[in-house]
């Protein structure tokens, strides 16, 4: 990016204000944004998908997610942690969430302004740097947002998760790369901030308007750690700080194919509505997930400190905690599959 994103100039008591502020701020706007939303008539109807979702919830919690970054990068200057590409991105995709939540746009109509939003930034210089080539790299960087965002959207099924997933990464991202902490520890204070609100039982959702942003963001800002004679490893790390987002949006797409569904329709295949299936609480599928998330964070860290064979005995590890996890997921039945088989008669 053409400005850096970090705090190195900041001392260490305005880093903890600006993320205070953050969290404070989101968790205001949020309070706000609801009730709003409650007057405006703009909530989210229960649906058949997610059987916990039984009464209308305010949306366009995105909004107070974005609120919560502005402020929190007022306190320590906004064009030191801001750079031009974070924000113009930021504010599209922002845009793109809130005409969805109020128009509830097709999937043809939200993926091309997605598209038309990744270009531009990819124009503004974000650059995925595993190559030498300029057109790959760039093609890399608009892939690469694109996945993001819709691998969070997808991953928006249950209250709180990708809030709290969403301050992990985050955080993740800044201890991985200190000097482009800046926004990273400001999304994360204001994905702490809303999730006062969002936790279950949910009185205010995310919304596509906050799923878009965040997904923008942990897209942009990952691909800040990406460059340098270690690229591949860098990428490798933020592969695993966004392993549970790809790792949903991968399994989503695999089950839905195998029962000949498209990947973009809505179902109860996803990991979160399996183990409440199962018999989890919202509150515990959202722990057992935010612990796959931590777990995957910490290997990222490491990642980021080993070299050589060190790395094989932790990349063993990752591998079979994957699969594991892929395999016990798939073994789990679907809500509407558990709903069957407890009003099947006995033979």
């Amino acid at each position: 990016m053409s400005r850096t994103a970090g705090l190195a100039g900041a001392d260490a008591l305005a880093i903890a204000f600006a993320f205070a502020t953050a969290v404070i701020i989101a968790a205001v706007g949020a309070a706000i944004v609801r009730a709003t939303t409650h007057r405006a008539g703009i909530l989210d109807a229960p649906g058949s998908i997610v059987r916990a979702h039984t009464r209308p919830v305010a949306t366009l919690g995105g909004i107070a997610v974005a609120l919560g970054c502005l402020a929190g990068a007022a306190v320590v200057g906004i064009r030191d942690v801001i750079p031009l590409e974070l924000a113009v991105g930021g504010l599209l995709f922002l845009a793109i969430g809130i005409v969805d939540d109020l128009l509830k746009l097709s999937v043809r109509w939200k993926l091309v302004p997605q598209c038309v939003a990744a270009g531009i930034v990819v124009a503004l210089g974000v650059r995925l740097e595993l190559t030498d080539q300029p057109v790959l790299a760039a093609a890399g960087a608009f892939l690469w947002i694109l996945l993001l965002v819709n691998a969070v959207n997808l991953t928006d099924i249950c209250d709180g998760l990708v809030s709290g997933l969403a301050a992990l990464a985050f955080l993740t991202l800044a201890a991985i790369d200190p000097s482009h902490a800046g926004a990273a520890v400001l999304a994360a204070g204001a994905c702490a901030g809303f999730l006062v609100l969002n936790a279950p039982k949910a009185s205010i959702f995310l919304g596509d308007t906050g799923s878009h942003f965040i997904g923008f963001l942990l897209a942009a800002l990952s691909l800040q750690t990406v460059a340098g004679r270690d690229a591949l490893a860098e990428f490798s790390a933020v592969v695993l700080v966004l392993g549970v987002f790809l790792f949903e949006l991968v399994f989503l797409v695999w089950t839905r194919y195998r029962r000949g569904l498209s990947w973009w329709l809505g179902s109860d295949d996803h990991a979160a509505l399996r183990l409440q299936a199962a018999g989890l609480s919202v509150w515990m599928t959202d722990v057992v997930i935010w612990m796959g998330g931590a777990m995957l964070g910490m290997a990222a860290i490491l990642v980021h400190r080993l070299d050589g064979l060190q790395l094989l005995p932790l990349g063993i590890a990752v591998g079979v905690f994957l699969v594991f996890a892929w395999r016990f997921l798939a073994g789990l039945s679907t809500p509407t599959e558990a709903a069957v088989a407890e009003v099947r008669p006995l033979a």
